[in-house]
């Protein structure tokens, strides 16, 4: 849903976007009990693909998400570019205690070594690859600084300092967290 909203919006497909949202919000409020963990996937036969808020213990031991870290990083965006196309306040403010319960949970539950990059699933999987992802990273710094804009268009202050602060830490350690000097690029976990 967040990578269609930019063609939704320059389409004019406004209505189509929001509602999608709202159906990914009614649905992985009720699955997850209003965590703010978004689906990864709904299906019209009532399926759900990747998207619940609970963890899978592996036979070594290991235990992994059942969820996609990416998509509850990127939904606060996706709100933010529709509401900032359309600048439909009514959109924003339907969808922002979500957005927030979305972040909230990242930065409480989602960094488990606390050093503000969140472990989980990003857009790019492969073996060999970390629990922290470089997708992760940047969508978290951006849906801060996204919250950060809607909470202080409701006069928000509060979310809007906390949002704000946190992406601006993240931000200012973000090269020499994530450059990997012998391959000149940067890692992608």
């Amino acid at each position: 849903g967040e990578y269609t909203a930019f063609a939704a919006m320059a389409l004019g497909q406004f209505e189509t976007a929001e509602d999608h949202l709202r159906a990914l919000r009614d649905i992985s409020d009720s699955l997850n009990n209003r965590s703010g963990i978004v689906v990864h996937e709904a299906v019209s036969d009532g399926s759900i693909w990747f998207g619940h808020d609970s963890m899978t213990t592996r036979p070594d031991g290991t235990k992994t998400n059942d969820f996609n870290t990416d998509e509850t990083i990127k939904f606060p965006s996706a709100v933010a570019l529709i509401w900032r196309w359309t600048g439909d306040n009514r959109f924003r403010d339907e969808m922002y205690a979500f957005a927030k319960r979305n972040l909230q949970a990242v930065a409480r539950r989602l960094d488990v070594d606390g050093d503000g990059w969140p472990e989980g699933s990003g857009n790019v999987e492969r073996e060999g690859m970390g629990p922290e992802k470089l997708d992760n990273a940047v969508y978290f710094i951006r849906a801060l600084y996204d919250l950060a804009d809607m909470a202080r268009s409701k006069h928000d202050n509060r979310t809007a300092a906390w949002a704000r602060s946190l992406a601006n830490k993240q931000r200012a350690k973000f090269e020499q967290t994530w450059w990997y000097n012998p391959a000149a690029q940067y890692a992608d976990s």
